[in-house]
């Protein structure tokens, strides 16, 4: 039977290093960017405007948070064309837009959007810069190229 009356730690001993090496304490995971789902690709939405005519709106989001965007006639190469800055935060993407093609030259707002099976839903409110280009009120994009863009038939 031992008795022990006293424990030493002798420098160097696996004891030593157990008590000198530090415990990993747990982190936190870090939260996504939402407007990460936003980038990527280049999203692509079609309107029909009069029964013949549609029009087609092309988004591209980047990671440093700008923003590119066509709008214009379907198969026709006259095209609003211009960029600007956005931030995203899962619920709205809030914009600044400028081109030289349109007035008002500049414009900027707020609007509410939702990702869903690989389909971006922009949902312009009444007073939004972009309701006079979503006259439905709300335009659901696609990847293009996805299996979800389907251009109309002319």
């Amino acid at each position: 039977v031992w008795k022990v009356r006293i424990v030493s730690c002798v420098p160097g001993s696996p004891m030593d290093c157990a008590a000198m090496t530090p415990t990993a304490s747990p982190t936190a995971e870090p939260t996504p960017d939402p407007a990460a789902a936003l980038q990527g690709c280049t999203w692509v939405a079609y309107a029909e405007t009069s029964g013949v005519e549609h029009f087609i709106f092309k988004l591209n989001f980047n990671e440093d948070g700008t923003m590119s965007y066509m709008a214009g006639w379907y198969m026709s190469e006259v095209a609003y064309q211009g960029a600007g800055t956005y931030t995203a935060d899962g619920e709205r993407i809030t914009y600044t837009l400028s081109s030289d093609s349109f007035e008002p030259a500049q414009m900027s707002g707020s609007i509410a959007y939702t990702l869903s099976d690989g389909q971006l839903t922009l949902s312009a409110s009444e007073g939004d810069a972009l309701t006079y280009l979503l006259e439905s009120g709300s335009l659901t994009f696609a990847v293009e190229g996805s299996a979800q863009d389907v251009p109309p038939t002319l």
